[in-house]
């Protein structure tokens, strides 16, 4: 049995030999050994406002996310030579605040939560099967119908409802939702936090040897009027003003909770996050995405045996659509690296993210 998800899905089209290290090598696959920043502050969030959402404080909450970002490297340093660690800290705290005192109180008005916290297996063909997580879904007082909650952390929040409208992921949760709790219809509902830009140091500051770069967003980093930060007469804002000074809000005299209650006003906060427009998906449309998943997978199967799966060159240097950002397999399709020799520093076994998945590895171990 082959299990697949929307990840393995999504790499097999960004380039089949990405897909082959990641799932593929010696029956498991490989990973980078430590995972992206992206990844783990969206699993941050995510994990805060669930914890909230079950009935925990704000405080707790946010210690429960907070380990979330344990493995985020605290001596990567920012242009201004503080901790990038803290600036992402402060991100995360005034998110789950937003979420605490806006989002939450306006869901739990508007709908009942149906916690679910199930992994659910839809078999798509004799020898493939989808995997995937449900965890809210969402029962509105007023007309009954259910929607799929999710959370998203994005820099480019404007362009999250086309990106989402044809997600192979919202679909097959959607799926999993009606195969397995019989709800006819179900949209997708998402919550959407700006992490704001992150730039590199200026030409000016690279001159003057700096490097780093910011997350630029008002939870990180404000504008102050004044040459004294302390003055109880300095003057803060949300935006660059000429003359004005940035300053970060994660060092003092600045904290995330005296930026939070005594600068940013409402209409500050509540820019942090949007409300996507609900979004359903047709029936057609996700039996076809099935059908085209079990043919990926033929074809995976098929070539991966003799690692003959080809590459996307354009990705190599463009990984996640992004210019610039190097595949992380790229040592080994470029340098003839040996995948062996790099596990444990680069590299590490890939870890088993479905129970169905370890429970087939196991099966075929034994026999």
């Amino acid at each position: 049995m082959r299990v697949v998800d929307s990840t393995r899905y999504g790499c097999t089209f960004s380039c089949p030999r990405k897909r082959y290290w990641f799932t593929e090598y010696k029956g498991r696959g490989i990973q980078i050994a430590s995972p992206s920043e992206d990844l783990l502050y969206g699993s941050a969030v995510h994990a805060g406002c669930e914890a909230m959402a079950k009935g925990l404080s704000f405080d707790e909450a946010y210690q429960l996310a907070t380990v979330e970002m344990f493995n985020i490297d605290p001596t990567i340093l920012t242009v201004d030579g503080l901790s990038h660690k803290d600036e992402l800290l402060a991100l995360l705290w005034g998110h789950l605040r937003v979420y605490a005192e806006y989002i939450l109180p306006n869901l739990s008005l508007r709908f009942n939560f149906l916690a679910i916290e199930q992994e659910i297996a839809i078999p798509l063909s004799e020898n493939v099967t989808y995997c995937t997580r449900l965890d809210d879904i969402l029962e509105d007082k007023e007309t009954g119908l259910k929607y799929n909650l999710n959370y998203k952390t994005s820099s480019y929040v404007n362009d999250l409802p086309s990106q989402m409208s044809h997600s192979t992921q919202l679909m097959m949760e959607a799926e999993a939702a009606r195969l397995h709790l019989g709800i006819a219809a179900v949209g997708t509902l998402i919550i959407a936090f700006d992490k704001g830009r992150s730039y590199g140091a200026s030409d000016a500051e690279k001159k003057r040897g700096l490097s780093g770069k910011r997350r630029l967003s008002p939870l990180t980093y404000l504008y102050s009027k004044g040459d004294d930060p302390w003055d109880a007469g300095t003057k803060y804002s949300t935006e660059y003003k000429s003359g004005w000074k940035r300053v970060p809000t994660f060092v003092p005299p600045l904290s995330s909770e005296l930026v939070w209650n005594k600068i940013l006003t409402p209409g500050d906060k509540q820019a942090l996050f949007s409300e996507l427009t609900p979004i359903y998906f047709d029936q057609g449309m996700v039996e076809d995405v099935k059908d085209q998943i079990v043919g990926m997978e033929w074809f995976v199967e098929q070539h991966a045996k003799d690692n003959t799966l080809p590459q996307n060159f354009h990705n190599c240097i463009q990984d996640g659509g992004y210019m610039h950002h190097t595949c992380p397999y790229h040592p080994l399709c470029w340098d003839d690296e040996d995948p062996e020799m790099l596990i444990g520093g680069l590299y590490a076994w890939r870890e088993y993210n479905h129970p169905l998945e370890e429970t087939v590895q196991e099966a075929k171990e034994e026999v």
